[in-house]
């Protein structure tokens, strides 16, 4: 018998925490703040009575509260934010963005050369079409067996307000270390937004290298100082 009252203790106990638990709302403060709990008083258009699962009460005026909502409206929002940006992802276009590109260049002409590059760049994106940034890179030159680090400005212009979209883009500066002198590279690519926050991208473009070097480069016919290296780079990049 005193099982069996105790199996009924425990079967109410569960009901009535899954209940408490289904009645809990989150409340969506106007500072940014979400509280979640049960709301035990409300006075109409004045304020409300929260209570929370570590048992605080917390009383809020109608002023402060911008919404309240159930747990399983807020998932089923953050669902529908998702597959509204899959379908036209015409939100959350703008502020910081990042960028880390991987790849390499192939040399081309006499003067060419190959290198393995990588390179990161931080800015703002002011709109779905236009992002304006700095960053930093290094390039080992191969047949030069020299490092440059470019340090310079990323412009890009987007064509489509997608998540797909192709782009126009220009990176321009200035390299030291070992080599040293002006570098620029323009590209075009095609860019893939997994979320609003995360993508990957590939390009494709023209990477002009000025040299100053003060030892002659091996393999490297009609050497002068400052001359230009030129190449077609090919990287693929992540953005966040």
């Amino acid at each position: 018998m005193k099982k069996i009252v105790f199996i009924i203790c425990m079967v109410l106990c569960n009901t009535l925490l899954a209940f408490a638990q289904n009645n809990q709302e989150i409340v969506y403060l106007k500072n940014g703040d979400k509280v979640k709990g049960i709301i035990i008083e409300e006075i109409p258009n004045t304020s409300i009575k929260v209570k929370t699962s570590n048992g605080s009460i917390l009383v809020y005026s109608i002023h402060e509260i911008e919404k309240i909502i159930s747990p399983e409206d807020e998932i089923f929002q953050k669902k529908f934010r998702l597959k509204q940006y899959n379908n036209n992802p015409t939100y959350d276009k703008t502020g910081y963005k990042g960028f880390i590109d991987f790849g390499g260049v192939i040399g081309i002409g006499n003067r060419g050369d190959g290198a393995i590059a990588v390179s990161t760049t931080h800015g703002y994106q002011f709109n779905p079409y236009f992002f304006f940034g700095a960053g930093i890179g290094i390039e080992y030159h191969m047949n030069w067996e020299t490092f440059f680090i470019p340090v310079f400005a990323d412009i890009k212009t987007y064509f489509l307000n997608k998540n797909i979209s192709p782009f126009l883009g220009l990176k321009a500066g200035y390299s030291v270390y070992d080599g040293k002198g002006c570098y620029i590279n323009p590209h075009i690519g095609v860019t893939l937004s997994s979320s609003p926050r995360f993508g990957m991208n590939l390009t494709i473009g023209y990477n002009m290298q000025k040299a100053k070097i003060n030892d002659r480069p091996k393999n490297i016919k009609n050497y002068k100082d400052n001359m230009a290296i030129n190449g077609i780079s090919i990287k693929l990049g992540f953005e966040f």
